[in-house]
């Protein structure tokens, strides 16, 4: 079925789309957290740098070993570097969101098509079984006429006490329910509009209009003779 694979392979972008967006989603995450980890080493920055300015000046003054600079000196360089990582990070976090916008966006329309696409699906199911629905409605009713027939001239032949073989009142009017579908469409009697309050009905089913007389018939044809 065309429509099928159609729904099949939508839901299969869909699918790889998800999956994509949550692949630059864990990035962005990944970035961020490296962001913040940076961040905290800048911070740490600005009191090594106090610290490597006391120690020089103690340096200076003959009361610390030039030595320990050095050590300072790489963990102040330390933090600059990754204070301009951290500048690089940000920007790749504002290109990913920009990019998850896009995605996401994309995944929107697909929704919407793989929406229409079972909308579609489903009605073409539902016309081919309307079809069907139809024929069948049309072997019900026959059989419901004959019974019916039958259980009017049997009425005038039962013992005394003996039950009506129908069991509900058959003069009640006998119909099926019509669907919205082209199928149905040259099938309603009634406003096709207001098939949801029930007044719509398949046609033909059921006129009971000489339906007794059409039974004797068949009976006189087999050779019986009622009275």
């Amino acid at each position: 079925m065309k429509e099928l694979k159609t729904v099949l392979d939508l839901q299969a972008s869909m699918a790889k789309k998800q999956g994509f967006i949550s692949t630059i989603v864990a990035q962005i995450d990944q970035q961020k957290e490296r962001i913040a980890a940076n961040q905290a080493l800048l911070l740490d920055s600005v009191d090594l740098q106090k610290q490597y300015e006391d120690l020089a000046a103690k340096v200076v003054l003959g009361e610390a070993n030039a030595s320990q600079l050095e050590k300072l000196h790489k963990e102040i360089a330390a933090a600059k570097t990754a204070a301009e990582a951290s500048k690089e990070d940000s920007a790749v976090v504002g290109g990913l969101e920009r990019r998850l916008e896009e995605e996401q966006k994309a995944l929107s329309l697909i929704k919407i098509d793989h929406r229409a696409s079972i909308e579609k699906l489903l009605r073409e199911e539902a016309e081919k079984i309307g079809a069907e629905y139809l024929k069948a409605a049309e072997m019900v009713e026959d059989r419901f006429l004959r019974l019916f027939r039958i259980a009017q001239i049997h009425q005038g032949y039962r013992a005394p006490g003996q039950d009506d073989l129908a069991a509900t009142n058959l003069r009640q009017l006998f119909s099926l329910p019509i669907f919205r579908l082209e199928s149905h469409k040259g099938q309603v009697e009634g406003p096709y509009s207001q098939t949801t309050k029930g007044t719509a009905r398949i046609k033909g089913v059921c006129s009971m209009d000489g339906e007794l007389l059409l039974e004797r018939e068949r009976l006189a044809a087999m050779g019986i003779e009622l009275n």
